[in-house]
């Protein structure tokens, strides 16, 4: 694959599969399909959190000039007044003055801060340490995994259906994830199925999964129809983190 930065290996294999089965056309709708839900789910999510982010960013804004423009002005009146003032103006005034003094230091720091976490996130321990996180978090925790389930039953579903291997499947599925907690259950998962076990009972040996999930895998598995198990998967957590979507939107705003 000369460019795997714009065609990921996911669409190569599906494409690749459609070619050997004589059914090109069909896979290519699959990954029409595939990408516009996908784009749906992050247009909503993006959509969900512009208007809190424009509100956060216009909210300190308004916080900086007051404390950097407006307080200064009001200073010298209060300290023409000779009386002792109360201990928030105090504390207000004292806040205004050392923003105004030390903000290069501010912005220093602040942005070796940045710096250093996107480093972190280049590491494998960073990266643990930020999934962990992620998924310990109140209420958004709960969303990133749903996300997360969902995006993987629907990638490995749409790769069953067009004919890929199941190990090969769940290989190609694994990476289109991003929390290390999840991928790295569902390697051992994938070892364990390599080795002649189930998928689906190493997926809920590791309390990990929840158990309708799992055992919605199981039952695929031993039908022929884990596609099928799949599509439910996604289809029930899809329509959650659309709830939830809503939800945080509406807390938001």
């Amino acid at each position: 694959m000369k460019y795997p930065k714009v065609f990921s290996y996911l669409y190569v294999a599906i494409i690749n599969a459609g070619e050997d089965s004589g059914a090109l056309h069909e896979a290519l709708l699959r990954i029409a399909e595939y990408r516009a839900k996908q784009e749906d789910m992050l247009s909503r999510i993006r959509m969900a959190l512009a208007y809190p982010v424009l509100m956060a960013i216009a909210g300190i804004g308004t916080v900086i000039f007051m404390l950097t423009f407006v307080v200064p002005r009001l200073t010298n009146i209060f300290t023409s007044i000779g009386q002792t003032l109360p201990m928030p103006t105090r504390i207000l005034i004292s806040v205004s003055a050392g923003l105004r003094q030390s903000w290069p230091w501010i912005i220093l720091i602040t942005a070796i801060a940045i710096l250093s976490v996107k480093k972190q996130l280049n590491t494998q321990s960073g990266r643990m340490f930020f999934s962990v996180f992620k998924l310990k978090f109140p209420v958004f925790g709960k969303f990133v995994f749903k996300s997360e389930l969902a995006r993987f039953s629907r990638t490995l579903e749409l790769l069953i259906r067009n004919g890929i291997p199941i190990l090969k499947a769940i290989d190609i599925a694994i990476p289109v994830l991003e929390n290390e907690i999840i991928k790295n259950q569902l390697r051992r998962s994938y070892k364990d199925l390599e080795q002649g076990g189930s998928f689906g009972k190493s997926l809920k040996e590791s309390k990990l999964i929840p158990l309708f999930v799992t055992n919605l895998i199981i039952v695929g598995e031993e039908s022929g129809r884990l596609d099928e198990a799949l599509s439910e998967v996604a289809n029930i957590y899809e329509r959650e983190t659309d709830e939830t979507t809503k939800v945080m939107t509406n807390l938001l705003e």
